[in-house]
Parts: C-alpha cells; structure tokens; sequence
C-alpha cells in the first residue's frame, strides 16, 4: 500500500543566490543552509507562496558570513505590554558584523557593507502576528529583529523568516493590520506607542490629530496600520483620520 503524501509537511525549496563569507567568498545559499531549514507558505487569503527560512537557517547564514552571534537589544521606551495592545512587545535588535578583513580602501564598515559593521532593525510581537507563539512574544519580537537584520545585511532577497511566516495564517483583516514592513514600522514607531499609551478619549484623539497633520510624510500601508490601531485602540471611539 502506498504511503499518503504528508500534506502538513513543509514542502521543501532550496534558497537560490548567494552570500559573501567572513572571507570575502561568495558562497551559494543551498551550500550553508540544510534543506529542512527552507520550505514553501502558502497564503491562505490570497494563496499566494512565499519561501520560508527556519530561525537556524538564518543562524547558519550568519555564523557564516561573519555575524557575531551576540546581539545587541534596546527595549522600547514607551510600549509596555498589556492586554489593550495585545501584549505588544517592541525591541530594537543591532548585529555586528566581522567579515573586515578584505574590506576595500579601509572602509569603516564590512564587506556587506562599505560603511557600517552593524545593522538594526526592529522586531515586534503581540498575540495576533505570531500564531501559537503568543506565549512567547518577548523571544518572537527578538528573532524577528534578529533575522530581518540578518536578512537584510546579507542582501538575501524574496524569503521570510519562520518567525515571519505566522502572518501568513492570518485572515484578511489581520493582515491588513499585522503585515507591515520593518522600515515602515520604524518610522512610525512613536504614533504607534502614542496610540497604545493613550488612556483616555482626549489623549487618543490627540494622537489621531497629530497623524492627520503629519500623515502626508507616510505611505498608504503605513496610514492603514496606523488608522486600524487607532480603531481598535478602543471601540467606543468613532473618529479618525
């Protein structure tokens, strides 16, 4: 009798491009990482499908393009995790990155980058974007950070990390307020914790009063995240930007 195809397996996808070593080579993906640390996602909303790294694969990456393993993580001043947010956890994660050797002309930075050895990027949690990893949401929003930089400094393009992948099991309206890109985040960090520290009506409107003058400076997705925090920041609220 012939086994059934396992569909709650992961398909597997070896990750096609390169990287640039801690020794100045360049080295094929699929050569650093296992087969079982990359995979196919499938988006139950628009089943579209992305290709997917584990959290060890991005590991793997780094260790061998020079990254240190030790990170550096800056909490957000502002956003304290309560169940109004969500239990939202904010952190700023910074890598460093050793592969200096060969680097040209002594540049200051490294040989992913010309003019700097460290990246930082933000990572954030909270119980709707990670799936079942609600009780860990201080660990999610660190490899989040983690794996976007690592990603990101090593150039490595059209893959989402595991700890990405969640917010593709979202319905339509979580992705329409959980999905957002980590720069985009970034520059509107202060309006998000503006909007999740407001304790009344007054302080909240406040907030939507600052975006309304200053929301020509964002994107579209940027103002959707926004304007859909705003609303769930309490129901009872009915005005907006």
């Amino acid at each position: 009798m012939t086994k059934k195809e396992d569909k709650s397996k992961p398909k597997e996808l070896p990750i096609e491009g390169k990287i640039v070593d801690v020794k100045g080579k360049e080295i094929p993906i699929k050569n650093i990482i296992k087969s079982e640390d990359t995979w196919v996602k499938e988006n139950k909303r628009t089943k579209a499908q992305k290709r997917i790294i584990s959290n060890l694969g991005v590991q793997k990456l780094a260790k061998a393009a020079g990254i240190e393993m030790n990170y550096k993580v800056k909490e957000s001043q502002m956003t304290i995790p309560k169940p109004e947010n969500s239990f939202l956890h904010i952190v700023e994660i910074t890598i460093r990155c050793h592969a200096t050797a060969k680097a040209k002309n002594d540049a200051p930075g490294c040989l992913h980058d010309p003019y700097s050895t460290e990246l930082t990027m933000t990572g954030e949690a909270d119980l709707k974007n990670t799936g079942k990893g609600g009780t860990y949401l201080r660990m999610m929003a660190e490899k989040r950070g983690y794996d976007r930089a690592v990603l990101r400094h090593l150039g490595v393009m059209g893959v989402l990390s595991e700890v990405e992948a969640s917010a593709l099991e979202s319905d339509e309206e979580k992705q329409k307020v959980d999905v957002i890109e980590p720069d985009d985040l970034k520059k509107i960090v202060d309006l998000v914790n503006g909007i999740l520290m407001s304790k009344t009506k007054d302080e909240l409107i406040e907030v939507g009063n600052i975006i309304k003058t200053t929301k020509e400076s964002y994107n579209d997705t940027q103002i959707a995240y926004l304007r859909e925090l705003y609303k769930k920041a309490n129901s009872r609220y009915t005005e907006t930007f």
